[in-house]
């Protein structure tokens, strides 16, 4: 049964969804313009979606999964910020390490598995861009190619600070802090269960009970923070006329 709280919090997640899908329909896509110009506004989509998927997980009260998608979206933000200190080089970096991915993804497969593989585009376009992007960003470790921009996420949320001083709290209140367990299955289990008389009782509604406002709270800053820096940048503008 849907409770006072869950038609509140439904009516913030769809003000938060209409305002940032008013947004992104705000920009003139039309012109001429090089691929990566587009990184934004697609990652503003991804933004929604995974918004859209914790409004249903809250209405069902499935707080932890909810959590989970929104250390997710956390790093959507910062990706969006941080490429925003440098929008020429670092949404080009970032859409070009889609071939460094392909080329890490393929030598972690099975021999059998990598023989599936289209070895014409993987021999004359994809290793060829891998090598490209570590020339061109001056690869020196293996450590620098784990993610698109060979920072550590914590050295990406310090240097957005600089802009979005509330980022920090918002790393370790809601991603390092809120989120922290999402890979450990030891803590996920707590949040679900509960041992009585030596019988696991499962409580998916668990966390949720201790704070029903936990999900909403944490998208209501993300989301704003998300609208006000995509807005002042794009709303009501064309790509082109964009300086990159």
């Amino acid at each position: 049964m849907t409770g006072k709280s869950d038609c509140v919090k439904l009516d913030r997640y769809n003000e938060h969804i209409i305002k940032l899908e008013n947004l992104l329909r705000s920009v003139d896509l039309s012109g001429t313009y090089e691929e990566f110009r587009l990184t934004p506004c697609l990652m503003l989509f991804n933004f929604i979606d995974l918004l859209r998927s914790v409004s249903i997980l809250d209405n069902y009260h499935m707080v932890v999964s909810g959590k989970i998608i929104i250390r997710s979206m956390f790093e959507i933000l910062i990706d969006f910020l941080y490429c925003e200190t440098d929008r020429k080089n670092l949404y080009q970096r970032f859409g070009e390490y889609q071939d460094v991915n392909r080329v890490l993804l393929y030598n972690s497969l099975t021999e059998e598995l990598q023989s599936k593989v289209n070895r014409d585009d993987y021999n004359n376009i994809t290793l060829p861009n891998y090598e490209r992007f570590r020339t061109n960003y001056n690869i020196q470790s293996k450590k620098q190619l784990n993610n698109w921009s060979g920072l550590s996420l914590y050295k990406r949320v310090k240097s957005v600070s600089e802009i979005v001083p509330e980022i920090m709290d918002i790393y370790f209140n809601i991603y390092k802090v809120n989120c922290g367990y999402a890979h450990t299955y030891a803590d996920t289990l707590c949040e679900y269960t509960s041992l009585n008389n030596r019988r696991l009782n499962l409580s998916y509604e668990k966390k949720y009970k201790k704070d029903e406002f936990i999900l909403i709270n944490s998208i209501d800053s993300l989301a704003n923070i998300f609208y006000e820096n995509f807005r002042t940048s794009y709303y009501e503008k064309k790509l082109e006329d964009i300086n990159f």
